[in-house]
C-alpha cells in the first residue's frame, strides 16, 4: 500500500545530501594520503636497495591496513560518484542540475522551488 512521505523543505542540504558531501569529502583524502604512503613504502624498498633511509616504516600489518583503506576509499569515492551522476539522469527534476555540475551555476527558478529558505537568506546576495 503505498504511503503519503512528507516532503520536508530544508535550507540548504537534506541529510542524504549530508551524508552523500561526507563521504566524498572523507574518501578523496583518505585515498590519497594512503595511495601516497603505500608510493613511499615502495621508494623505501629501493632506497633499502641502495643502502640509503627514509622517513616511511610500515610494518605489514600497517601495509595491509594502509592498502584496504585505500581501496575502500576508493570504492567509496567511486560509488559515491556514480550514483551522483545516476541521479541527475534518471530523476528528470534534477536535469537543471547538470549544468551547474560543469558551470557552477545553478537557475534561480530552479532555487526558488527546491530551496526557498536557502534562497531567501541569500537572495540579496
Amino acid at each position: 500500500m503505498p504511503v503519503k512521505v512528507e516532503n520536508k523543505i530544508h535550507s540548504t542540504f537534506n541529510p542524504i545530501e549530508k551524508f552523500v558531501l561526507l563521504a566524498g569529502a572523507l574518501s578523496i583524502p583518505a585515498a590519497f594520503l594512503a595511495g601516497f604512503l603505500s608510493k613511499s613504502k615502495s621508494k623505501q624498498e629501493n632506497y633499502e636497495k641502495q643502502n640509503k633511509k627514509t622517513w616511511v616504516v610500515l610494518s605489514p600489518q600497517l601495509e595491509s591496513i594502509n592498502t584496504l583503506i585505500h581501496t575502500l576509499s576508493g570504492i567509496l569515492f567511486m560509488f559515491v560518484f556514480i550514483v551522483h551522476i545516476f541521479f541527475v539522469l534518471a530523476f528528470k527534476s534534477i536535469w537543471p542540475l547538470l549544468k551547474s555540475m560543469f558551470t557552477g551555476w545553478v537557475d534561480e527558478d530552479y532555487i526558488k522551488k527546491r530551496h526557498p529558505i536557502w534562497y531567501e537568506k541569500n537572495k540579496e546576495n
